[in-house]
């Protein structure tokens, strides 16, 4: 979380530094860091956190006077603009669904052909079929059972 007061100090510092009168002097410190943090909490953290760099945009520009408040936050969005962080891909690796059934137990294998059962539309992979079929005559029944309510429902 970033401390808005503690950037706001330390922008206004580094403006008094490059610039000769860059607080008013009628202009109570603590008001002003107060009030350039308020401002900044409606930028995101990005544009906050490069306060840096559009600083360093405003320098170079070669001005005599400081800038306002409304050029710093715009130097900023500008910045934050310039320097937005890329977005990398990560490639999907698909995981053979055989891969994860083998490593269930048997009762986590029932609970998996009863949920496919009663709410998947498509045809049950082979490798859970034939789980089903090395199974007693009592779970097919009971596996028969939920199939038969699913066809009523439907």
């Amino acid at each position: 979380m970033i401390d808005y007061l503690e950037v706001s100090s330390a922008i206004l510092a580094r403006l008094e530094m490059e610039y000769k009168y860059a607080a008013a002097k009628a202009v109570d410190k603590p008001q002003m860091i107060k009030f350039v943090a308020s401002q900044l909490e409606s930028l995101s953290d990005h544009e906050v956190i490069g306060w840096k760099g559009a600083l360093d945009m405003i320098s170079l520009d070669g001005r005599q006077h400081p800038p306002s408040v409304p050029e710093i936050l715009t130097a900023l969005r500008k910045n934050g603009i310039a320097n937005r962080p890329t977005i990398v891909r990560i490639e999907a690796k698909e995981i053979p669904f055989e891969t994860v059934w083998n490593s269930h137990t048997d009762k986590e294998h029932l609970e998996d052909v009863r949920a496919w059962l009663a709410y998947c539309p498509r045809k049950m992979p082979d490798v859970m079929l034939e789980w089903v079929l090395m199974q007693e005559e009592s779970v097919k029944a009971q596996l028969r059972k939920i199939k038969k309510k699913k066809k009523v429902i439907a």
